[in-house]
């Protein structure tokens, strides 16, 4: 297994997977599952770090709009409506799409053990380091695939504040993490977010 990095200005998005080649083509997606989460945070602030002030109130996604074209990748098994004009960063782990320091993340990885969260942003919040916690997560059934839904506020001494809105789908022998990880706490809810989940299909990897 190895991971890969990705560098969103102040967000920092880590991936876990085997090595393979994602694809950008545009073959056939599966149309089994979906994946959104229906809760919405009240807050809309940044942090409380010192150098949030100059982070938008609205987010980095708040005038994003979704693709037209759904974004297929047949080596991945998914597809998804990603924001409008914005370059994929692909790696043999998923796809990344970054607007200022909002990413939006499909990653996935094979093999046992199944529905493990393999990110950094995870641990910290489950360990409760310098306040970081997971703020809200359900258990559900996506496409018929079991799926657990995550939020989660992760604090970093020195930075902004970074929110997380994820998924873990186990979708036969892979498991997906589809995530939008933001110092804007709104962009968890803006309408490109929920466009991104809501078109998420998954096909079962055996």
């Amino acid at each position: 297994m190895r991971k890969v990095a990705f560098a969103a200005s102040a967000c920092v998005v880590l991936l876990t997977g085997c090595p393979r080649a994602s694809s950008s083509g545009s073959g056939s997606g599966a149309d089994s599952g979906s994946a959104s989460d229906s809760g919405s945070d009240s807050g809309s602030g940044a942090g409380s770090d010192s150098g949030t002030a100059s982070l938008p109130a609205a987010g980095y996604l708040a005038d994003a709009g979704a693709a037209t074209t759904p974004y297929v990748s047949k080596e991945g098994h998914f597809t998804v409506l990603p924001p409008a004009g914005v370059k994929p960063n692909e790696t043999t782990a998923g796809v990344a799409w970054i607007v200022g320091s909002a990413a939006l993340v499909v990653g996935y990885y094979d093999g046992r053990p199944h529905g493990v969260d393999r990110s950094r942003f995870y641990d910290l919040a489950r360990d409760g380091v310098n306040g970081s916690e997971i703020e809200k997560e359900d258990d559900v059934k996506v496409g018929g695939f079991p799926t657990r839904m995550r939020r989660i506020r992760l604090v970093v001494v020195g930075k902004p504040v970074q929110f997380r809105r994820s998924a873990i789908v186990v979708a036969g022998n892979r498991t997906f993490e589809v995530s939008c990880t933001s110092s804007v706490r709104a962009d968890l809810d803006a309408l490109v977010t929920n466009a991104f989940f809501t078109s998420l299909h998954l096909e079962a990897v055996k």
